[in-house]
């Protein structure tokens, strides 16, 4: 099952050659470029030690910098950066600052296209809780949500372990069009935190708002409830692998 919920998922391949003196525990691992839309997408990645991240971007006659969605000044192990107000269907290069080290995969950054414009579709809320396995809300963990033949998309969870996000906003894996899906359509989400810690989690498109509640560690099945978890909602208590930092592909459509 672990397995299962991990298909639509791809890590970004991971070629970045340490500098001279780089700590490993600055390296971006686990990079994953989510919400490719017409006008931004966002690229997220987790660092051994808590640090302050960034990333900096351009079309080649401009460059930007783009802040972790948690702000500026916030030392995490998992960081979540939203890149905007960027132009329909065009290359973009980006590199991630972690710590005081610069990552661009030595000397070949990441290539990101944006998609083509679409007619706006009526926003399908995702919404839900994490909890860590001390209970309290998991706050800073990054969700990521996919469908069957879809671009993932991500989203941060706030000080009260909630997040949410649009599931009509979802692309076909090649970003022509909004994938298409119905009540039964299985949704998948995994959840990164600090540490390696994660948690998977299956739904169906019509039992997203809200999804079952989360557990950091455990996986969860809540295909078959309606309306949302309630106390008597069954998860499971198997301890889900460590996350690594194993190259695979991208579900960017890089050039």
């Amino acid at each position: 099952m672990v397995v299962s919920l991990g298909v639509g998922i791809f890590l970004v391949n991971q070629r970045q050659i340490f500098k001279l003196g780089a700590s490993p525990d600055l390296e971006p691992k686990n990079v994953r470029i989510t919400n490719i839309s017409d006008n931004g997408f966002t690229v997220s990645w987790t660092t051994d030690k808590a640090v302050l991240g960034f990333v900096s971007y351009g079309d080649g006659n401009t460059d930007s910098v783009a802040n972790d969605d948690s702000g500026a000044k916030n030392t995490k192990n998992v960081h979540h950066v939203s890149i905007s107000n960027l132009d329909p269907d065009t290359n973009y290069k980006f590199k991630i600052s972690s710590g005081n080290q610069t990552f661009d995969q030595n000397g070949n950054q990441w290539t990101q296209r944006t998609a083509k414009e679409l007619p706006a579709k009526t926003a399908d809320l995702l919404a839900g809780t994490v909890k860590g396995t001390n209970g309290l809300p998991a706050t800073g963990v990054v969700i990521y949500v996919t469908l069957p033949t879809a671009s993932a998309l991500s989203a941060v969870t706030d000080t009260n372990g909630q997040y949410s996000l649009s599931l009509s906003t979802a692309r076909t894996t090649d970003l022509s069009s909004f994938v298409r899906y119905d009540k039964a359509t299985i949704v998948s989400l995994f959840v990164q935190a600090g540490s390696g810690t994660v948690a998977s989690a299956q739904t169906t498109a019509g039992n997203i708002n809200p999804v079952g509640e989360i557990t950091l560690g455990q996986t969860h099945d809540f295909r078959k409830i309606t309306g949302g978890r309630d106390s008597t909602s069954p998860a499971s208590s198997l301890q889900l692998p460590q996350s690594t930092s194993s190259p695979t592909p991208t579900t960017g459509t890089s050039s």
